[in-house]
């Protein structure tokens, strides 16, 4: 029997007295109409629902990447990471192909592309060889010598211009054949898909009205971590204010009626001219100078239990952002006979 969630009835028979014909249908959830739980008008989680946010645009992206120092951080430290070490060639007896590589500047560009894909959703790697004049052709099979390596973000990528190829006997199957660039000068570059290393952001969904820009690439990182970025700021500068606001006197001045009660400024101004008298005492006297009936305290601000908020916050954002808590946040490890190692292997 399925039971109507306002009224408690069968829904059969609230249907038929509301006069509304109905099709059956099925509610998965669990419901307890003693308990009021999955019931609209007693259960408060009945009314959580997911509240879809705007996409961050690519201006947007790149200002926080600026602006905000753990945005940053999330981004570049694991492509640092990845490449720090670089690359050997076990067959390479002479070092040839890393020293090609070296000539190239390689590990930084790579570094490069794979922050890009991390803050845009995606990048390419451009690859010229000696004597290119089109790069909308491809890349030759045997190339004498490649010339330079080029990153360019999915953001000067046009994307939504391209056409993705459908014919399943095509290399390029399900792909885009070209990338369509948009130069510093504000030339679009034609590059053809065979010299372009592409790197893509983390996986997008598979179902749903996503934008054609997500479903190649990939969706940036800062898209899945933005609100707990903008809680970790907004908290920073919260406890910012606490501090600036720690210590506040409190003056209890004789008469102090009786000079608010007064028609012109003068009142105000004597009242502020007996606190700067107050405060000059403190400086110079190191104490304080009171009349009778007055009266000067200070309270401080109390930060019990902040710094184990702020510890939670640090994990929960690590976790999301896929990094050991110690190296995201520079830290020590915590706890009795913690090294953290095996918090590094797992990363690494």
């Amino acid at each position: 029997m399925v039971v109507d969630l306002d009224s408690g009835q069968p829904v059969n028979n609230v249907a038929k007295q509301r006069g509304v014909i109905i099709q059956p249908s099925r509610r998965d959830g669990w419901d307890n109409v003693m308990a009021g739980i999955g019931r609209r008008n007693t259960d408060k989680t009945t009314h959580t629902f997911f509240r879809q946010d705007r996409d961050l645009t690519d201006q947007e992206l790149s200002q926080i990447f600026m602006a905000d120092g753990l945005a940053k951080r999330i981004i570049t430290l694991k492509p640092k990471d990845a490449t720090r070490q670089w690359i050997t060639v076990p067959s390479d007896k002479q070092n040839k192909i890393v020293d090609e590589l070296k000539r190239l500047n390689a590990q930084s560009l790579f570094a490069k592309a794979l922050s890009y894909a991390r803050l845009y959703r995606g990048s390419v790697m451009v690859i010229i060889e000696k004597g290119a004049v089109d790069l909308s052709k491809p890349l030759q099979k045997n190339p004498k010598q490649i010339v330079m390596l080029k990153v360019y973000s999915a953001a000067r990528i046009q994307t939504n211009d391209g056409v993705l190829i459908d014919n399943p006997q095509s290399q390029y199957f399900d792909d885009f054949e070209y990338f369509t660039v948009n130069l510093r000068s504000g030339t679009p570059l034609r590059v053809h898909r065979s010299r372009c290393l592409v790197f893509k952001g983390d996986t997008p969904p598979d179902y749903g009205q996503i934008d054609v820009k997500y479903q190649y690439w990939g969706l940036p990182v800062l898209k899945t971590l933005y609100e707990e970025i903008k809680d970790w700021g907004t908290i920073k500068k919260a406890i910012t204010n606490l501090i600036l606001e720690f210590n506040v006197g409190k003056f209890t001045l004789s008469n102090l009626a009786q000079m608010l009660a007064s028609n012109d400024e003068s009142g105000v101004e004597k009242i502020m001219r007996r606190m700067e008298i107050i405060n000059m005492s403190k400086s110079t006297l190191r104490s304080v100078l009171l009349g009778e009936n007055e009266s000067y305290e200070r309270d401080s601000a109390s930060v019990s239990g902040l710094p184990d908020l702020l510890d939670r916050l640090m994990i929960d954002i690590a976790a999301l952002a896929e990094y050991p808590v110690t190296r995201l946040w520079g830290r020590s490890p915590a706890g009795m006979n913690a090294t953290g190692e095996s918090d590094e292997t797992i990363y690494y």
